[in-house]
C-alpha cells in the first residue's frame, strides 16, 4: 500500500505545469509538501496515536481516532471551500488512515511522512502558477484513493484482527 501510494504521487505530479513555473516556486513547492507532511504526521501519526494507545484504545480504534481527527482539523479549510471542505474533510480522514497504514507497515513515523509529503506535493502541484491546471494524474490519485477504500473495507480484519475468544 506505501508503494501503491509513492508510485501513484510521483506519477500524479504535474510535471508540465510545474515545467512552466518558476524554479524557485517548484522549489517552495517541494518544500511546502515536505513540510507538511512531516508536521501533519508528527501531530497526527505520532502524537496522537501515542495518546490514543495510552488511553487503552484498541489498534483499530486508534487508527480511526487519529483519521477522523485528522480530517476534522481540515474542516478549517471551510473558510475557503465552504460546504466542499466537507467533503474535503471526509477524503483526508479516509488519507489519514492510509497513512496510519504507512506507519504500521513501516514501523517508524519517516514513512508516513514521506508518502504524506509527496501525496499532498503531488495534488499541490496542480495548483501553482497564475493559472492552476488539474492534470491526468489527478485521476490516478482519485482511483488509487477510491481502490485503497475497497480493500480496506475488504480487508479491515486484517487491520485489528477479532480478538480470540476465550475459554468458557
Amino acid at each position: 500500500m506505501p508503494a501503491s501510494m509513492l508510485a501513484v504521487a510521483l506519477l500524479g505530479l504535474n510535471y508540465g505545469h510545474l515545467g512552466d513555473q518558476s524554479a524557485s516556486l517548484v522549489a517552495s513547492l517541494l518544500l511546502l509538501g515536505l513540510f507538511v507532511g512531516v508536521g501533519e504526521e508528527l501531530m497526527f501519526r505520532g502524537i496522537g496515536v501515542q495518546v490514543f494507545r495510552r488511553a487503552g484504545l484498541t489498534e483499530g480504534r486508534v487508527a480511526l481516532y487519529s483519521s477522523l481527527v485528522f480530517g476534522l482539523v481540515h474542516l478549517s479549510n471551510a473558510f475557503g471551500a465552504r460546504a466542499q471542505a466537507i467533503l474535503q474533510a471526509l477524503i483526508v480522514s479516509t488519507s489519514g488512515y492510509f497513512f496510519y497504514l504507512c506507519l504500521r507497515v513501516g514501523g517508524v513515523i519517516l514513512l508516513p511522512m514521506l508518502v504524506h509529503g509527496l501525496w499532498d506535493t503531488s495534488l499541490f502541484s496542480n495548483l501553482v502558477g497564475d493559472e492552476p491546471q488539474a492534470s491526468l494524474g489527478m485521476v490516478l490519485i482519485i482511483v488509487l484513493q477510491a481502490v485503497l477504500i475497497v480493500l480496506l473495507l475488504v480487508r479491515r480484519r486484517s487491520i485489528e484482527p477479532e480478538a480470540a475468544e476465550s475459554p468458557a
